[in-house]
């Protein structure tokens, strides 16, 4: 079955075709590569296929439901997840927090719950904290977790960016250049 599928779509930024009717798709259970050299439109499909850009000519579709004009927070929720090229941490947050960000995607509890911090706001909270506290082991974070995400070192940042994204419980995980600018050891 298709879970993810972008059909012929084209995007044009600024006056220069960034994407002309590319088309991907990706089975359920199956790993995916997009290779090309530095500007040929990689991370412009991935935008398109996760809500932040919108493109100019074809569509979007995950589990046969069009996406194409759906938010990014939208398309987290629905269940594709991403890893960003260029690190989007919170550098002031600590790890836990970060990383939390990821799962308020799934959380559901009112305003006021929230700034009271009782009842369903807390107990999500407390569950979704045991979740990422699993997603920070599985990739060797739990020693960083009440450090500032700002201060530490590029390859602990890009896996911060990692648990993150699998905060939301993708069903579909785009990875933008994981491992660049990691060294060797960090990509092992």
């Amino acid at each position: 079955m298709e879970v993810l599928q972008l059909s012929n779509v084209s995007l044009n930024l600024d006056g220069i075709q960034i994407l002309s009717k590319a088309s991907v798709n990706v089975e359920e259970g199956t790993i995916h590569s997009i290779i090309g050299p530095n500007g040929s439109g990689k991370t412009s499909l991935i935008n398109c296929a996760t809500g932040y850009y919108r493109p100019d000519d074809g569509s979007v579709f995950f589990k046969g439901e069009d996406i194409t004009y759906f938010k990014p927070n939208k398309v987290a929720r629905i269940g594709i997840s991403r890893m960003f090229q260029h690190i989007q941490i919170v550098g002031e947050l600590s790890v836990i927090d970060n990383v939390m960000l990821g799962k308020h995607v799934h959380l559901q509890y009112n305003t006021l719950q929230a700034l009271l911090f009782y009842g369903k706001a807390l107990q999500e909270e407390l569950k979704g904290r045991k979740e990422i506290e699993e997603i920070l082991s599985f990739l060797m974070l739990g020693e960083f977790k009440d450090r500032i995400a700002g201060s530490l070192p590029y390859g602990v940042q890009k896996r911060i960016e990692l648990a993150r994204a699998l905060a939301t419980h993708p069903q579909v995980l785009i990875l933008d250049e994981p491992t660049s600018g990691m060294t060797r050891q960090e990509k092992q």
